[in-house]
């Protein structure tokens, strides 16, 4: 049976009280680990998403033409194509290259929302 996430806060939570077995204590330390990594920033040098995934990235670019950037260490939406080697905005923009940084995984839907 999985913890609910609020047994697994009120567990991890060192300023409650809370009675709990060994096990559910593993537990909600596997989910609060779990959950640690999804917020963690991930440089572009140590590894890129996988291919077509919508992630938040930290973004720069400009508009084609321009020298004054558009984005600069912007947060967007983007995708990486492993076949163009290229980032790609989620809205569609019509930009220069767009170079990123860093970026995170996007959180899932709550449950009972569909996409």
């Amino acid at each position: 049976m999985s913890m609910s996430i609020d047994r697994a806060i009120e567990i991890c939570n060192p300023t409650t009280e809370s009675t709990h077995s060994p096990h559910e204590w593993l537990e909600a330390h596997r989910m609060a680990c779990q959950a640690l990594a999804l917020l963690r920033w991930i440089p572009v040098t140590e590894r890129m998403p996988e291919d077509g995934e919508y992630v938040l990235g930290v973004c720069s670019a400009t508009l084609p033409g321009e020298r004054t950037p558009w984005l600069e260490n912007d947060l967007c939406i983007v995708e990486y194509s492993e076949t163009l080697d290229e980032w790609i905005l989620a809205d569609d923009q019509d930009l220069d290259p767009i170079t990123v940084s860093h970026w995170m995984r996007l959180p899932t839907l709550p449950e009972g929302v569909e996409e």
